[in-house]
């Protein structure tokens, strides 16, 4: 799984930190529903709620999401 140490303790989808370990849940960057595997490259540390807000989206669904369009 990724480190915590690794990504700086910051969630990769808002870039704030971690307030408490219990608040890290791990991502996909490509969901599994879309063919997205458990490998490190497709795994990224996030907020739990950051993490329900992407849903199943790819990362770019998401940015384009969180952009309003």
């Amino acid at each position: 799984f990724p480190s915590h140490d690794k990504y700086g303790g910051i969630c990769y989808l808002c870039h704030n930190e971690f307030n408490s370990r219990n608040d890290i849940t791990i991502d996909h960057l490509i969901p599994k529903s879309k063919g997205g595997d458990d490998s490190l490259n497709n795994l990224r540390l996030a907020h739990s709620e950051c993490n329900k807000a992407k849903k199943d989206l790819t990362i770019e669904e998401y940015a384009i999401l969180q952009e309003g369009f």
